[in-house]
């Protein structure tokens, strides 16, 4: 699957935009990017598994 896929792009960037817009230093920019990238995935993950059948 790929991270495309799970919104792992679009967290990042979110979270990373966030801490810009309030002129945040680089260390909160990544930390925020990389907990909003994994956020995003442990949103997204549930809707995309399907129960063995």
């Amino acid at each position: 699957m790929s991270p495309d896929l799970l919104g792992v792009s679009a967290g990042a960037s979110f979270g990373a935009a966030l801490v810009m817009l309030n002129k945040g230093p680089w260390w909160e920019i990544q930390s925020s990017a990389f907990l909003f990238g994994i956020t995003a995935v442990l949103l997204a993950f549930p809707s995309n598994t399907t129960p063995n059948r």
